[in-house]
């Protein structure tokens, strides 16, 4: 007779104070990526560079958090979540406070990979942990909400330190936000020991679906058109002579409505569909990169730039929540980040090297084009999460 550990169905009940304390961690380890846009600016400016070399930076931070989430991913039901997660905010903490100190763009470079190993396992532990939630689209709305939250902080904060130490004021409020992080690891929650069942063979660990696969490849298609553009939206609002004090306001306001949207989609629960709101944003995402790229008035910029960094963090929790319901072991989930920062990773480069040659309206074309392909292979997915739902709901 053999044995098999089958830890990965067991779901984890959420309390408020655990996923408050897994939120927390998650947004204020990786503040410096959640702010990238406002980095692009200083590292451009600070080293009197391109948006090309200042977009390959931060690409090089990201591609290392699209290759360590996804290992961790991968071996997440063998990793302590809070070991596995402190060691990663202790590291992004480390390379934050080196940040301050760099006086070259190679070492900056290096200093950001260092960073981005540490964020890969954080970030990807939290989601894999959020994925096995017994609630996910609650929990994933409370998440994502926290995005928002920190983004309202971070769209006064960074834009002011910057104004006033300019890179390493940036970096130093990154370093701030680790220093908190840190101590909140503690309060994550422990996922329940794997149950050790007997029976005749090794057990087969449920594989994520080929429609699976398809729908992380066109979520980072969705996010990689989005980042494209909004990795270089403050940049834009610079260039088009928009008053520092205007642009931070849009930034707070998005993120209010980054804050609040996510968890009104978690808690609507089972009377939303996938499908359709998906739909809607996709719609949105495509309405605004057009506008944003070809249309230069300041009114434009004021009403669709927000609209465009909402739009994604809307869309999150209902798509991570389909992911759940086709697979609840959690392990898209989890996957998610390795997908969705490999395509950050390459968003900020090509962002810049498109906007150096051919301008807002350049970025704005190359929007959408990824958004569209993206949300087609995306749709797949809720469909089919829309109709399981359903099967639930009729065999209840």
């Amino acid at each position: 007779m053999s044995t098999n550990v089958s830890g990965a169905s067991h779901l984890v009940s959420l309390r408020p104070l655990g996923l408050g304390a897994l939120s927390a961690v998650m947004v204020l380890g990786y503040a410096g990526g959640l702010a990238m846009p406002f980095n692009m600016q200083a590292i451009g400016s600070h080293f009197q560079t391109t948006q090309t070399m200042a977009g390959a930076v931060a690409a090089g931070e990201l591609i290392a958090i699209s290759l360590t989430s996804f290992i961790a991913a991968r071996y997440a039901a063998r990793i302590d979540p809070r070991r596995g997660i402190a060691a990663g905010v202790f590291v992004i903490l480390l390379a934050n406070l080196a940040t301050l100190f760099v006086q070259d763009l190679f070492t900056l470079a290096a200093v950001r990979f260092i960073a981005g190993c540490g964020a890969g396992p954080a970030i990807a532990l939290t989601m894999s942990l959020a994925g096995r939630s017994d609630n996910p689209r609650v929990t994933f709305g409370v998440t994502n909400s926290a995005i928002g939250v920190m983004g309202m902080f971070l769209s006064v904060g960074v834009p002011t330190a910057l104004e006033t130490y300019g890179m390493q004021g940036a970096y130093g409020v990154y370093a701030l936000c680790g220093v908190i992080a840190l101590p909140l690891v503690l309060l994550v929650p422990s996922p329940p020991k794997p149950v050790i069942v007997a029976d005749s063979g090794p057990a087969e660990v449920p594989s994520i679906p080929k429609a699976g696969w398809a729908a992380l490849i066109g979520l980072a298609m969705i996010l990689f058109g989005n980042g494209v553009l909004m990795m270089l939206i403050f940049t834009i609002g610079v260039e088009r002579a928009i008053p520092p004090a205007t642009l931070k306001l849009i930034f707070f306001i998005a993120s209010f409505a980054m804050a609040i949207g996510p968890l009104i989609a978690g808690f609507l629960g089972s009377k939303l569909s996938a499908t359709l709101p998906i739909s809607v944003i996709i719609a949105g995402l495509v309405i605004s990169a057009w506008m944003l790229g070809n249309m230069n008035e300041s009114v434009v910029y004021i009403i669709f730039g927000p609209l465009f960094a909402v739009l994604p963090i809307l869309m999150l929790p209902i798509a991570l929540a389909a992911f759940s319901v086709v697979d609840p072991s959690g392990r898209m989930a989890g996957t998610f980040p390795s997908f969705m920062t490999f395509a950050a990773a390459f968003a900020p480069f090509v962002g810049g090297r498109v906007k150096d040659l051919g301008g807002d309206p350049a970025l704005g074309w190359v929007a959408v084009v990824f958004i569209v392909i993206g949300g087609i292979l995306l749709g797949q997915i809720a469909v089919s999460a829309d109709r399981l739902r359903r099967q639930q709901i009729a065999l209840a």
